[in-house]
């Protein structure tokens, strides 16, 4: 991942407590952007599930509304062997408490993503998830929980039915089916400051249709002058299957 940090209007002054981190793989940072600043995260990665490889593509920005409210959007890309499909999501999220003195943090966000177009793909999901996100700094370390619940809500497209001569056709089923699910998550990282360089690990767990725990090692190198380079590798168990 590699973020771009463009400060705009007065330099504000240094906190006595550093923002060790600017935002997770996993979970959500509990600190929000400050009043016209916008902050751009650019995502790539590769993913393994057991004989399908997917590739990601995807632009978040964030931007500084208010005092201790933000607004985020974020377009994505994804494809594999067979197809891809393309999504939006958008979200809010809103600071109870700032206290960089302290070095705490609390706020409620929401989120809605719904997909654009599919290629090749029997189905696709629109989401929508509220969550609370806490963050304390203790000295060079860096802890944060996300608890979070969401609804999901899947179409899926059946192909036309196929009728050859002589033949007696039968009901088609739906051409479009709907199914909607709820799941609830809670994340908890922990970063460390190292000078420039920041390692972190998140672990998840979630609960829904079916359950998943997922551990992300990763880290951030901040590079300065507004550029952050952070990389992740996420090794997750769904309900007796690895993903990579």
């Amino acid at each position: 991942a590699l973020r771009l940090l463009p400060a705009s209007g007065a330099e504000a002054p240094p906190p006595k407590t550093e923002k060790i981190i600017h935002e997770l793989f996993v979970g959500r940072a509990a600190r929000v952007q400050e009043k016209g600043k916008l902050e751009l995260l650019s995502n790539s990665g590769i993913r393994d599930f057991p004989g399908i490889y997917h590739w990601l593509v995807s632009l978040r920005g964030k931007y500084g509304l208010l005092d201790r409210f933000q607004v985020s959007l974020e377009p994505a890309l994804l494809g594999f062997s067979g197809g891809g499909y393309s999504s939006v999501r958008g979200g809010m999220q809103y600071a109870l408490l700032e206290d960089p003195e302290l070095g705490s943090a609390i706020s409620l966000g929401m989120e809605g993503g719904v997909p654009l177009f599919t290629d090749g793909l029997g189905r696709r999901a629109s989401r929508a998830e509220g969550y609370l996100a806490v963050a304390q700094n203790s000295g060079p370390l860096h802890l944060s929980l996300l608890l979070a619940s969401g609804v999901e809500y899947f179409t899926e497209f059946k192909p036309a039915p196929v009728i050859k001569a002589g033949e007696t056709p039968t009901p088609p089923e739906p051409a479009v089916r709907g199914t909607t699910r709820s799941y609830h998550r809670a994340v908890f990282s922990i970063t460390a400051k190292l000078g420039p360089f920041r390692p972190l690990g998140e672990v998840e767990a979630r609960l829904g249709h079916r359950w998943q725990f997922r551990v992300a090692p990763g880290f951030y190198w901040f590079l300065g002058n507004g550029l952050d380079l952070g990389a992740t590798f996420i090794y997750s168990v769904t309900s007796g299957l690895y993903d990579l």
